[in-house]
């Protein structure tokens, strides 16, 4: 029987946002970065960093299951989520009346196939929106072995490793992408074959 392809939405509302947030903290415990008892608490914690008002989450859909998920928390006056450990960073990045967001809250179900083409859709979705709204930066707080990946994504390192403590202490780098290179990947077919296949050939 084949399997029905993903359909990616934007979390319209409290029901929508609670189930990204379920897959988020599940996949988050599972590697070990939430304490298991501390289920409730992760969870409620999340829903608020998540204000619709200040971010965007995209979920992707397979029979009305939820198996992946990435936000886009968006420059306020409320700054944003990485500016807690890197500040300087971030401010210097914002220079000269620079749009910017974050990509936060980045989690597949490990137990759904196909990840490839499921990380390669988000992805391409969050960027998409991205070069929508005219943004000029987007950046995110990462695990550093993760880092070469990132990089083959037009991502570049912005700040030097940290632990982040809510996460157990995990290990932390942080990175930029520049959007107009994404724009102009989307564009010439050479880079844009390049870019299809840096998200083909990597899985997080």
């Amino acid at each position: 029987m084949e399997m029905k392809k993903e359909k990616i939405v934007m979390a319209t509302n409290a029901e929508k946002l609670e189930e990204a947030v379920d897959l988020v903290v599940r996949e988050y415990q599972k590697k070990g970065y939430l304490d298991r008892r501390e289920y409730q608490n992760s969870k409620e914690k999340f829903l608020n960093y998540l204000d619709p008002e200040f971010s965007r989450t995209f979920i992707a859909k397979r029979e009305d299951k939820v198996i992946g998920t990435m936000s886009v928390v968006l420059d306020s006056n409320r700054g944003l989520p990485m500016e807690e450990f890197y500040k300087e960073e971030v401010v210097k990045l914002r220079a000269g009346g620079k749009r910017i967001a974050e990509i936060v809250k980045f989690a597949i179900d490990s137990k759904c196939e196909k990840k490839h083409d499921l990380i390669q859709n988000l992805f391409s979705t969050v960027f998409k929106y991205g070069l929508s709204e005219k943004l000029d930066y987007y950046c995110i707080a990462i695990n550093p072995k993760h880092e070469s990946i990132y990089q083959s994504l037009f991502f570049k390192k912005m700040g030097e490793e940290k632990t982040y403590a809510s996460l157990k202490d995990a290990p932390v780098i942080a990175m930029n992408m520049n959007l107009e290179q994404v724009r102009e990947a989307m564009i010439d077919e050479g880079l844009k074959g390049s870019f299809k296949k840096s998200l083909q050939n990597n899985i997080f």
